[in-house]
Parts: C-alpha cells; sequence; structure tokens
C-alpha cells in the first residue's frame, strides 16, 4: 500500500511551471482491524499480548488503556497524536540490537512499510477498534443508486460501483 504512494508521488514531480500544489487531503487514520492489530499480532503479541504468564516488560499491546500507560519502564509505548515522544516509535527504528523491537532473536523484523503504518497510526491518534464480532450493528442508510428495487440491491449496485 505504502509502495503505491510512492509511486503516485514519484510520477508528480517534473511540472514545467512552478504554480502550487493544491493541499493534499489529510490521510486517513489506518484501519486497526485489518493494518494495524495484524502487525501487532504477527510481531509484538507474543512478548506484548494477552498472555500474562509470557509477558515482557509488564507491556501490553493489545489494549490501548496498557499501551498508553507503558510498561515497566514507566514510558508510555503510545503516546497518540506524537509519534515522536512514543516509545513503541522509538524501539521499531532503533538500531541497537539491544533496544529495537522485534528483538533480533525472534526473527521477526518489520518491514519498512509495516514501521511506517505504525508511525502513521500513532500519529492519526492510536484508535483501537474491538473485533467486528463484538462491535454493535449499525444501520446504513440505503444508498440512493438507479436500478435498486429492493435494499440489498442498491447496495449491491452501489459497492459495484466504488470497485
Amino acid at each position: 500500500m505504502l509502495g503505491c504512494l510512492g509511486l503516485v508521488l514519484a510520477g508528480c514531480g517534473g511540472g514545467g511551471d512552478n504554480a502550487a500544489a493544491p493541499a493534499a487531503a489529510p490521510a486517513a487514520a489506518p484501519d486497526f482491524q485489518r493494518e494495524i492489530r495484524p502487525v501487532l499480532a504477527r510481531n509484538c503479541f507474543a512478548c506484548h499480548g494477552p498472555d500474562e504468564p509470557a509477558r515482557k516488560g509488564g507491556l501490553r499491546l493489545d489494549v490501548r488503556e496498557a499501551a498508553v500507560a507503558g510498561g515497566e519502564s514507566g514510558r508510555a509505548a503510545i503516546v497518540p497524536g506524537r509519534p515522536a515522544e512514543s516509545e513503541l516509535v522509538r524501539r521499531i527504528h532503533s538500531a541497537d540490537a539491544d533496544d529495537i523491537m522485534p528483538p533480533p532473536r525472534e526473527n521477526k523484523p518489520l518491514a519498512a512499510d509495516e514501521r511506517a503504518i505504525l508511525e502513521a497510526w500513532i500519529r492519526q491518534g492510536a484508535g483501537y477498534a474491538g473485533h467486528w464480532a463484538f462491535e454493535q450493528p449499525r444501520k446504513r442508510p440505503v444508498p440512493q443508486v438507479a436500478g435498486g428495487e429492493r435494499p440489498i440491491d442498491a447496495f449491491v449496485r452501489a459497492n459495484l460501483a466504488e470497485h
């Protein structure tokens, strides 16, 4: 995903005039369930997840309140809106083998795009979300599209039009 952004940005320069570019709309916050939780689950939860006997440093990253409070170090792993002050960001970018997370002995290095998306998520408030099965269902308004005889038809046609 971030690679595509790089390709788009790479093709944006070199226009003949020096007119100011329009201000870019703020990027949407990364989706916790689809983009953030999988990275944390794959790389962090074994040591910083729900399993208390396996938890290291007293840090739990699967619960927002615990991640914001931090672990035994006393430093907040996540400071919503301020990645530069977040211990998690410092650790995932560290070059020190004793400091970097995940530790080299775990053989789970984060890719550059994973580090970038974690940083973007923290910058945009580090929102957590529960599993979709435990979320209260919300009724969406029926889309107004041509040929939608029944509500389900309108939802399908609107989705097809988007994709």
